[in-house]
């Protein structure tokens, strides 16, 4: 009887040895179904950082152009500048001449 005894408790033993290495086995495909999505989320991320380098670059180059199109005006504005200042100073020679050559 006590050799029965021990031999149902060692089964039972077994028994719980299986169901916990069947938990085992599920946690550890668990832990790689979650890795894989960490790694799908990494994946995401760095797509997300390939993006955000893009538009600053996009928005750098921008920035260049506009400056480059600031300084073209400031190019435009000094040429019209001197321009004017030009026909004011031709102009008003003009009229010196004019009222010198009349006395």
């Amino acid at each position: 009887m006590s050799l029965m005894l021990l031999l149902v408790s060692l089964e039972q033993i077994l028994v719980s040895l299986e169901r916990i290495l069947v938990s085992l086995v599920l946690l550890l495909v668990n832990l790689m179904f979650l890795l894989v999505s960490l790694e799908q989320i990494l994946v995401n991320l760095e797509r997300i950082l390939v993006s955000l380098e893009q538009i600053l670059v996009s928005l750098m180059l921008l920035l260049v152009n506009l400056m480059l199109l600031l300084v073209s005006l400031e190019r435009i504005l000094v040429k019209h500048r001197n321009e004017h200042a030009f026909f004011h100073c031709h102009y008003d020679a003009s009229l010196i001449s004019r009222k010198s050559s009349l006395y």
